[in-house]
């Protein structure tokens, strides 16, 4: 399976790739039966969304992109009530986190066999986790495969359901070849919305973005990106970290990142 996917990749012989990654309690297509609503959009319908506003960008078959949808969670479960929110805190934590850096890890055996030297990587919420796990080693376990050897590889992160050092402290863990520390072939970006209430995990006037799992990185809850920004500069100087703002409103949907005016640092970031 793995062998028929990259030999189907690489018959696509244009200069970009866009790999578009969801995020956690996702659908992946609508299913009404399966308890589906319409203001809970799918997966699906999101990517549909991005790649309609990504294709309306780039126009030029210099600039043109093959789109690449990761689908690595597909379980839906409907808010509602206090004790289903804390299961779900607790579902995140415990089972979605592990699963997506698991899902990212493997997708490396992919990456180290696609011909294509510049791909652009949109994740959106636990998104995240499967990006980092792909592109470098999170945990002492992801040390086998080679990390993605590709020339330019940028990552634009929406609504990172994640910490910001405490996930990058391993940046530069990577199994590669490529002199990385003198000029890095990654380049990353963080889209921010500091009223997203899901990351915010916003009951009235309280927040607790740390609890049951961090989602201070997309918030920016108390500075927690421009402490991952100062971070790469001390630590990673020739590497790039850079941010953008969402100020649509305070949903968590991709559809309402990528809609947002302020997706256009997203597109300028990865197409320019």
């Amino acid at each position: 399976i793995r062998n028929k996917i990259i030999k189907r990749i690489n018959e696509f012989r244009v200069q970009n790739q866009t790999w578009l990654i969801h995020g956690f309690r996702k659908q992946t297509t609508k299913d009404e039966s399966d308890g589906f609503k319409e203001e809970y959009p799918s997966s699906d319908f999101e990517n549909i969304e991005c790649r309609k506003r990504i294709t309306s960008y780039v126009t030029s078959d210099e600039k043109k992109t093959l789109f690449i949808e990761v689908y690595w969670d597909g379980k839906y479960l409907p808010r509602g009530g206090l004790i289903r929110t804390i299961k779900l805190g607790f579902l995140f934590k415990n089972h979605a986190i592990p699963n997506a850096k698991n899902c990212g890890y493997s997708l490396r055996s992919i990456f180290n066999k696609i011909v294509c030297q510049r791909i652009n990587i949109i994740t959106h919420s636990t998104g995240t986790y499967v990006a980092s796990s792909l592109l470098f080693n999170v945990s002492p376990s992801f040390i086998d495969l080679q990390t993605p050897p590709q020339s330019d590889i940028r990552v634009a992160l929406t609504a990172s359901a994640s910490p910001g050092i405490k996930l990058f402290s391993k940046y530069y863990d990577r199994n590669t070849a490529f002199a990385f520390q003198e000029e890095d072939n990654y380049s990353v970006l963080n889209f921010i919305n500091k009223n997203d209430f899901v990351l915010l995990k916003k009951k009235g006037f309280i927040k607790f973005p740390k609890l049951l799992g961090n989602t201070t990185l997309g918030c920016d809850f108390k500075d927690e990106s421009k402490k991952l920004k100062e971070y790469f500069e001390l630590n990673y100087p020739n590497s790039s970290y850079s941010e953008g703002y969402n100020t649509y409103n305070g949903d968590h949907w991709f559809k309402s990142y990528t809609k947002s005016d302020g997706f256009e640092v997203v597109m300028n970031f990865l197409y320019k």
